[in-house]
């Protein structure tokens, strides 16, 4: 919507001010994950955040064709190998559902 609201495009998730709305830099991510671990109180990779989203999508029943876009793998098996697992509770409740 900021971006709409600013008559701009970008195809970047994150994207930068003042101007052309492109990517962040390498800098300028790190120095957000640093302050967001210093608020929230631990340390982090930021190959987390990207399981967290993948994970979040899956979760929410986004089909794997999509998350896999969004998160510019080539095909499904990337994703579903490293990024978006089915969890335990998951598997347990669908299992349950069919019986």
């Amino acid at each position: 919507m900021f971006l709409t609201a600013h008559g701009a495009t970008s195809d970047a998730l994150f994207f930068k001010l003042g101007g052309d709305f492109g990517h962040l830099s390498s800098n300028s991510i790190r120095g957000i994950k640093g302050r967001v671990a210093k608020a929230v109180g631990t340390t982090f990779e930021l190959r987390d955040c990207r399981r967290m989203f993948g994970q979040h999508y899956k979760d929410n029943h986004m089909e794997m064709e999509k998350i896999s876009r969004l998160m510019g793998h080539k095909s499904t098996r990337t994703t579903e190998l490293y990024y978006c697992r089915v969890s335990e509770r998951e598997a347990i409740d669908d299992a349950r559902d069919r019986w």
